[in-house]
């Protein structure tokens, strides 16, 4: 039985680390090549918090299937605005995708730097040329950061994630114990994480963006997920960066229908 709440949604398969990005003014020994790589913590930052210095255009050279777009993890301010065009054109006529002005979602956490501003495109879309616009001219630093920007394919599950989802969160320590059993540890960080099972899937979505994720992602290429994109209150606590643990399985339990697991950690 699914939740009766928004669905699940990982986008993967990004484009933008084989694609070009421009726009925009970042420092030179911050610039928006950074936020390419896989390491977040290599941060592109713009000059000042002006939209237009916050601008980010992304060129896939080709015009492949996307279904979502994410940039962070960011020191956004909550409130703050976003917009993602979708064109095949470099002046951005005729776009196959406008998403408006998004807010970013979410209420005040613990991590002001960890902050995404995601689009969920309602269905595929093929282009070329993105372009993501930031509007955050109050932002206490005065400039806008962020360590990755990722558009590319998203599963959007037709029925939803069973009860029983695990969403845990692991320390991240070291330990050393003194011959007479003294400990001291140091307390690193957390890392969130989800064991989703999905009981009755068809075939068709199985064997689609499902085999797809686990053949090119395996264990090491990074996931966006959203547990649920309606919950803007905790989207940002249940919503993260990661890496499959495992590639997911496609178990075919029933005539048409399989189960599958999606099974991750997250990105620090």
């Amino acid at each position: 039985m699914g939740l009766g709440v928004g669905r699940f949604v990982a986008i993967y398969q990004d484009y933008v680390a084989a694609g070009t990005l421009s726009g925009g003014s970042y420092l030179g020994l911050l610039p928006l090549s950074l936020a390419q790589t896989l390491d977040i913590g290599q941060v592109a930052r713009t000059t000042n918090d002006n939209p237009n210095s916050s601008t980010i255009v992304a060129d896939l050279g080709s015009s492949p299937v996307v279904g979502g777009v994410a940039v962070g993890p960011a020191n956004l301010s909550y409130g703050s605005t976003f917009r993602v065009t979708g064109s095949n054109f470099t002046n951005f006529s005729s776009p196959v995708f406008e998403s408006g002005y998004q807010t970013v979602a979410g209420a005040y956490t613990d991590w002001p730097d960890a902050v995404w501003a995601v689009s969920i495109l309602p269905s595929n879309q093929s282009a070329r040329y993105w372009r993501i616009k930031i509007y955050d001219a109050s932002n206490v630093s005065g400039y806008i950061q962020f360590g990755r920007v990722i558009i590319g394919r998203a599963f959007r599950p037709s029925v939803n994630y069973e009860y029983g989802a695990e969403f845990s969160c692991d320390p991240i320590y070291r330990r050393v114990e003194s011959i007479g059993g003294r400990r001291q540890d140091w307390d690193l960080n957390r890392r969130r994480g989800y064991r989703l099972s999905f009981g009755a899937l068809p075939e068709s979505e199985l064997f689609d963006d499902v085999y797809r994720m686990r053949q090119v992602c395996g264990a090491s290429e990074q996931v966006f997920v959203c547990p649920d994109p309606d919950d803007t209150d905790n989207f940002q606590k249940r919503s993260f960066l990661a890496t499959l643990r495992s590639p997911p399985p496609i178990v075919q339990a029933y005539f048409g229908l399989g189960t599958t697991v999606i099974d991750c950690e997250e990105v620090l």
